[in-house]
């Protein structure tokens, strides 16, 4: 440090540059500000991101659910059970000369319902989770069927059943939301007309 000639050496300390505690802590207080909102932002969309991903995914699992019930029932030849929330059905469903008795049911669990799939005499295999209504199977026997259609079938009227209603209304959360996906489908049986 050259002194300057006329001034105390006090003042020249303070003409030397840098920078006082007070100013690092400041600065370092800002970055951490800086720091903590841009992570922040990061963890919202990876989370936001998720949360997408995770509804398409479980959307397009459960229109497969769909197809595949569509598929199983439209092929039906005999039913022999048919409730708002269970049908019970003969169809050929592995592609075979045989018949098989197929069974969808649902099975109430923590507020929501598991929807499951039974073949001839096999264990129950799980169809779709987090099922929050019911009354998921609507019947019709045709043009004169009144509006709302038959909840429940018994004894003749099984087999004046020509058209089947589908209707699924899954949630994630197991309840009622935003994010309810409602799923709807009419089923003509094409062997039964």
């Amino acid at each position: 440090m050259k002194l300057q000639p006329g001034k105390k050496i006090k003042d020249n300390v303070k003409d030397n540059k840098g920078f006082t505690i007070v100013e690092l802590m400041l600065t370092m207080g800002l970055i951490v500000i800086v720091v903590s909102l841009v992570s922040a932002a990061y963890f919202l969309s990876a989370s936001t991101s998720k949360s997408v991903v995770d509804i398409t995914t479980s959307e397009i699992n459960s229109r497969l659910i769909m197809y595949r019930i569509s598929k199983d029932i439209r092929e039906a030849i005999e039913i022999s059970e048919a409730g708002s929330s269970s049908i019970t059905f003969k169809s050929n469903v592995d592609d075979d000369d045989e018949y098989e008795t197929v069974r969808y049911y649902l099975e109430p669990e923590d507020g929501h319902y598991i929807l499951y799939r039974t073949v001839d005499s096999e264990s129950p295999h799980y169809v779709a989770d987090k099922i929050i209504n019911n009354n998921i199977f609507t019947y019709y026997t045709g043009v004169d069927m009144p509006e709302g259609g038959m909840t429940s079938v018994s004894g003749e009227e099984l087999g004046n059943i020509k058209i089947i209603n589908i209707n699924l209304s899954i949630d994630q959360s197991g309840v009622a939301s935003s994010r309810t996906m409602e799923l709807k489908t009419n089923i003509t049986l094409r062997n039964r007309i």
